[in-house]
């Protein structure tokens, strides 16, 4: 089974020279029309999470992110904060230029070290067959590419330990992810640890657009990131098809 364990969106616009001052607006209109968990709020920044601590929004004089995290709440549940931004600060020239999901497939009560080896032979084929080599682990990093798209994927086999570190610590992987915190976060990693399967396909999807990605208001960023999330999830299904040949 998929699953879809964090994802952020990284939206970009030409920089608003009078944020200082819609900053404090911003404030006062999410207060006004959002009940939010959780918000951030410096001079440089603007941000809220809505239903968990780890669907939030965040605004930037140039930039928005938007990240989904382990609760698996939608998306779509931000989207009174995302359209609060969008009326108050008024931003031109949006474009959702980066996106990046970290997902898995559950590979059952399979042995570990066994699936380690046998994803270790694809990549080392070459040397399968020297005397002395037996390959026992692997992982890779692809760039791929399409018409608008360029992507990285990082894919191999993790143990539920090293899924939840790679939750708590996205750093740890090859393909950075940029983390924005709101406060102290309250999930229970306790409680996540006996949710993630004991062996499992990550796949680690980071997409940066060359062309397209241009949103004007709530519908549209909406829109945007659902495609982000298909063309994702096609990689992962893709992948998984060709580990279970």
């Amino acid at each position: 089974m998929l699953h879809r364990w964090t994802s952020s969106y990284f939206l970009e616009w030409t920089p608003i020279l009078t944020f200082a001052r819609r900053r404090l607006e911003l404030l006062n209109w999410l207060e006004e029309h959002t009940s939010p968990v959780a918000f951030t709020e410096t001079h440089k920044s603007v941000g809220v999470a809505m239903l968990a601590n780890d669907l939030r929004v965040v605004a930037s004089r140039g930039s928005m992110l938007i990240e989904s995290g382990y609760s698996g709440a939608e998306i779509k549940a931000l989207a009174p904060a995302i359209e609060g931004m969008f009326e108050v600060l008024a931003p031109k020239n949006v474009v959702l230029s980066r996106s990046q999901a970290m997902i898995t497939y559950d590979l059952g009560d399979r042995d570990y070290h066994e699936e380690c080896a046998r994803v270790g032979s694809r990549f080392a084929f070459p040397l399968t067959d020297q005397p002395g080599f037996r390959p026992i682990d692997g992982s890779a990093l692809v760039d791929l590419e399409s018409p608008e798209l360029n992507f990285q994927v990082e894919w191999g086999v993790v143990e539920a330990t090293e899924l939840l570190a790679r939750l708590q610590r996205p750093q740890m992987g090859r393909l950075h992810a940029e983390q924005h915190q709101l406060g102290e976060s309250r999930f229970d990693f306790d409680q996540l640890r006996d949710e993630l399967p004991s062996v499992s396909l990550l796949v680690s999807v980071s997409a940066m657009r060359k062309t397209g990605g241009e949103v004007s208001d709530t519908t549209q960023v909406l829109d945007a990131v659902t495609a982000a999330d298909v063309a994702a999830g096609r990689v992962a299904i893709a992948l998984h098809k060709y580990y279970e040949r």
